[in-house]
């Protein structure tokens, strides 16, 4: 049985007392007995003592009793069941909420038992088996035969446990920030990672105060773990390590940071690494590469054994990346949730029935999908293995900046005066300009922050640069790594807004090779170069397939023909161009561009073939890296450009925020 959609839990009779009280601090960490993880709460609810505050805006607490014990759980949000593990054991739940993710999964949150309003465990059995089973019951509390899994720190270790005792009621497995062990290995590693983590600061007071806790407690045992109290200092004293950068999480609001100590909790050493290949769900690894209690090595571990693995490595977090890069965090979630659906629909007709995919324009590299779409990590194939590969921010961003710079070069007198056509470099970026832009693409601003930093100065110039020439509206576009931390004062003395987002992808060029081996277009297309014949025509389907006005696009698509560096490419049936795509190329980097599809031609494979045409031309140009850039994907919506690029082998890198500047403000 599949995922089920939108479904409610059926409420179980009250709970009976908690067997003892729940005794309350402020953060957690798991080694052996010991745990630390963030809690994130927005704002500090008001509850009973021992109780744990309900999420705003979530179902109230449901309950099932097992064994006598106590066991919650809240329920929200639409989309295909997701059960939610937290760490621990026995930090409070609340760290874990995602309301990102609940635009597009039905989310589960469990208390585990020995946290939150669940009951401790009068055994001191917390076995991971144990865990295990109470998910596991709560399944059948709801009425669902299956559910993907989400399991955080110890609740990854959880969720693999959850994969060899039940592996028929797994849909997906998500493992994050997480290991296939706990124990003193596990102690080994994330002590090398928090030596790093202070070689990293070594100007903060802070940085050097985590290792010296951190010692004390787990090395030379000259401080010890009795009581809360000790247990605080302890956990508060290593909390800036968790993070990729502690003081700039800790400016974007305050931490509640609690938990329950069972003094009565057994050591739990595990170590399924033996196993890990008999785990055979679809599963997608997700890691901080600052993470020192979980650091990459174990994510790679992981990755390395499961058959069904799917890497996922956030370069901007610790061990919290939903709250440090949430929106690449809730991407890379909920496109491997959703990729798995459309799989299981695709496979199962008679089982599920299913609507048509709306079919969206895309901007810069768009096209109905011809495949179910995929998870923006991808999975190993019979020939080989798709890794995920990673490219500098400067690289992505210069060469985009560096290809728009080209691309409106192109157009000649007397068009340039007529649009008002207008470009220049500056700190290292570009700033372009078209004052009578219909589509409002070509004013934009991009390629800033590696040079010289971004500043005041140097976005008042830009700025300036539109005013003189009487342009109504622009974009900058800055990656994540560059925008400085005074940003926000900045937008409001510029008058800048957020805009969309757009995602940056990369691959080398033998991953794309394999992905896109197997390429097929319907029978009566065929895909090849632009002839110089041709150029017109092919222009000529720019503007319609994207959806944008033909002044000065079509003018630009003509001029890339025939130039140096720019492979220009088409999908021809009979004697007509249905589709388009071009390559530039410089040096060992490739960049896709313009790809589009006439709506009547979509669903065909067109946009595949193209990739795979322009993945060939670049291995014989000498590249080494593809790059390419489209529209985010909001829940609820489908970019079929990004599905058909992750299909290729691409891996998204990051998504960057654009920033709408407009004359009237």
């Amino acid at each position: 049985m599949g995922a089920l959609h939108g479904i409610r839990p059926v409420r179980s009779d009250p709970p009976p007392p908690s067997p003892r009280p729940l005794k309350k601090f402020f953060l957690f960490f798991e080694l052996s007995r010991h745990s630390l993880h963030l809690v994130d709460v927005k704002a500090a609810n008001q509850s009973a003592p021992g109780r744990a505050p309900a999420q705003a805006g979530a179902e109230a607490p449901r309950t099932l009793v097992v064994d006598g014990v106590r066991q919650s759980y809240r329920v929200t949000g639409t989309g295909p069941l997701c059960l939610v593990h937290s760490g621990g054991p026995g930090v409070h739940p609340e760290y874990l909420r995602m309301p990102d993710l609940e635009n597009g999964l039905t989310m589960v949150y469990i208390d585990p038992v020995g946290s939150g309003d669940s009951d401790l465990l009068p055994d001191g059995d917390y076995s991971m088996s144990r865990y295990a089973g109470f998910a596991a019951a709560v399944l059948d509390d709801i009425g669902a035969a299956t559910a993907f899994f989400l399991g955080h720190s110890h609740g990854g270790f959880v969720g693999l446990q959850f994969g060899l005792d039940h592996p028929d009621r797994l849909d997906g497995l998500v493992l994050y920030d997480t290991a296939p062990l706990n124990g003193r290995e596990l102690r080994e590693t994330a002590t090398v990672a928090m030596e790093a983590f202070v070689r990293r600061w070594p100007d903060r007071p802070e940085a050097g105060e985590a290792s010296r806790v951190w010692d004390a407690v787990n090395e030379t045992g000259t401080q010890r773990v009795t009581d809360d109290d000790s247990y605080a200092a302890y956990l508060r004293g290593i909390l800036p390590a968790d993070f990729a950068d502690h003081r700039e999480t800790a400016a974007r609001g305050s931490l509640d940071r609690r938990g329950t100590y069972d003094s009565n909790r057994r050591p739990s050493d595990w170590d399924v690494r033996d196993r890990l290949g008999a785990i055979n769900a679809p599963t997608l690894v997700i890691v901080g590469t600052h993470d020192f209690i979980c650091p990459p090595k174990w994510a790679r571990q992981m990755y390395d054994a499961m058959p069904g693995a799917h890497l996922c490595e956030l370069k901007g977090s610790g061990h919290f990346g939903h709250i440090e890069e949430p929106d690449r965090f809730a991407t890379a979630v909920l496109d491997f949730v959703h990729g798995r659906m459309t799989l299981h629909r695709q496979n199962n007709p008679a089982r599920i029935a299913t609507g048509s995919d709306p079919q969206t324009s895309n901007a810069i590299d768009g096209s109905r999908p011809e495949q179910p779409p995929i998870p923006l990590t991808h999975p190993r194939q019979e020939e080989g293995r798709i890794m995920t590969f990673d490219v500098s921010h400067e690289t992505l961003e210069k060469t985009e900046a560096e290809e728009m710079y080209e691309y409106e070069a192109g157009v000649t007198e007397p068009s340039r005066t007529a649009w008002g056509l207008d470009s220049m470099k500056l700190g290292g970026g570009v700033v372009l300009a078209m004052r009578d832009d219909p589509s409002n693409y070509w004013n934009k601003a991009l390629g800033f922050g590696f040079d010289e930093p971004v500043t005041l100065e140097l976005m008042e110039q830009v700025i300036a640069f539109y005013q003189e020439r009487g342009v109504p509206r622009a974009v900058l576009q800055l990656a994540p790594s560059v925008i400085p931390a005074d940003w926000p004062g900045m937008c409001e003395k510029l008058g800048l807004q957020q805009g969309h987002s757009i995602r940056k992808l990369a691959v080398d060029v033998e991953s794309a090779l394999l992905a896109s081996a197997r390429t097929q277009l319907d029978n009566g297309l065929t895909v090849g170069p632009v002839e110089s014949a041709e150029t017109a025509e092919w222009a000529a389907v720019l503007p319609p397939a994207m959806g944008v006005a033909a002044q000065g696009t079509q003018e630009m698509a003509a001029a890339s023909v025939g130039r140096a560096g720019w492979h220009t490419f088409a999908v021809r049936e009979a004697d007509t161009i249905v589709a388009i795509a071009t390559l530039r190329v410089a040096g060992e980097v490739g960049n896709f561009f313009a790809g589009c599809t006439m709506p009547d031609a979509r669903g065909r494979g067109a946009q595949s073939a193209l990739i795979a045409a322009r993945v060939r031309a670049a291995k014989d140009a000498g590249c080494q890296v593809l790059i390419a850039e489209t529209f985010d994907e909001p829940p609820g919506t489908h970019n079929s450009s990004y599905h058909n690029l992750c299909r290729a082998g691409f891996t998204l890198q990051y998504s960057r925020r654009n920033w709408d500047w407009n004359q009237s403000d």
